[in-house]
């Protein structure tokens, strides 16, 4: 995959507390739109965003992302939303569906 000079974006860190495991669900999404590593991480950014999501892993070869969620603060059905405004430029438009 190419990669995009124009599309540079910053990774997001988002610290991480062990006491907020105690509620740890998974979900599995398959993402289109992506095409180069900058879009993976600007995906992976507006995912990581939410409260109650912990940890995401984005793919982007298979187009596959595993969400690492607080099912009490957030549902994998807000990911969508999240995951197609994660280019407020409208350069790219992402799309994500539920796996499984």
């Amino acid at each position: 995959m190419d990669r995009d000079s124009h599309c540079h974006v910053e990774l997001i860190h988002k610290p991480f507390d062990e006491k907020d495991c105690s509620e740890i669900s998974e979900a599995g999404l398959l993402i289109s739109g992506m095409g180069c590593p900058n879009c993976a991480i600007r995906v992976r950014n507006a995912l990581i965003q939410l409260d109650g999501v912990n940890w995401v892993n984005i793919d982007l070869e298979s187009g596959r992302a595993q969400v690492a969620y607080d099912a009490t603060k957030i549902s994998p059905e807000q990911f969508m939303p999240a995951v197609a405004a994660a280019d407020p430029q409208g350069r790219h438009r992402y799309q994500a569906g539920l796996i499984g």
